[in-house]
């Protein structure tokens, strides 16, 4: 009983710029266990007290269009490829797109950088001009089949989150969501940008149609020659 409750105790990072329950040997011991197990997101410890330095990876899950200056090298990137992929709206000198699923960045922080920050970095990182109390910074576990989602509070520390994964960052991540859960304020937008999203949203929908399609037309071909392989076999019996 002991043992289990001073395994416990070991495991539990709390957030903080420097844990009470870990004196500096104990951390090292534990950044060694996570770059052991990390997958080239390797924590380094400060020469000097219990602060350190790493990398974290953050997946952009963004359900709503975001905004960048019009002369960004964002607002290039992505008005170039596909007429259908942004909006601008030179009256405003902003250009507005929904950034593509599942978009990962990575950043250097130290342990105490809190999740507002990284929020603020990754706004940064991509020359996001929108109001930052609009996203928050969610930590996500899949295990045994289900999703656990939590939104980090502003002053939690998501590196010191990420060393008590203990390196198992391929069930566990952070996530950048909107943080708002109601409807998108489309009177803030101009004209211009409301039809994009319209164009936008057609094509979205025409590509899931002829992805149905695609996928039934597929499963009727398999079925046919099912048909085919079971009347062969019946001719062959008789």
């Amino acid at each position: 009983m002991f043992i289990f409750i001073f395994i416990f105790l070991f495991l539990q990072i709390p957030v903080g710029v420097c844990s009470p329950l870990l004196t500096r040997d104990q951390l090292k011991k534990r950044i060694d266990m996570y770059n052991a197990n990390a997958d080239g997101t390797a924590i380094t410890l400060e020469s000097e007290g219990c602060s350190f330095v790493g990398s974290v990876r953050v997946r952009l899950n963004l359900s709503r269009p975001i905004s960048v200056p019009t002369d960004s090298h964002m607002a290039r990137c992505h008005g170039a490829p596909e007429q259908y992929d942004h909006c601008e709206d030179t009256s405003r000198a902003r250009t507005s797109f929904f950034l593509p699923k599942n978009t990962v960045k990575a950043l250097h922080i130290t342990s105490e950088t809190t999740a507002q920050e990284v929020i603020m970095l990754l706004l940064n990182k991509f020359k996001v001009i929108d109001n930052p109390q609009k996203f928050a910074l969610f930590e996500k576990i899949d295990e045994n089949g289900k999703s656990l989602i939590r939104r980090l509070g502003d002053q939690e520390c998501p590196l010191f989150l990420c060393l008590s994964w203990g390196g198992d960052n391929g069930m566990k991540r952070f996530l950048l969501q909107e943080n708002e859960t109601g409807q998108i304020l489309w009177e803030n937008f101009s004209n211009a940008e409301l039809t994009n999203f319209l164009m936008m949203l057609d094509k979205e929908q025409e590509d899931h149609i002829a992805e149905i399609r695609h996928r039934y037309a597929m499963k009727a071909i398999r079925l046919r020659d099912c048909m085919k392989a079971a009347k062969k076999r019946e001719k062959g019996k008789a």
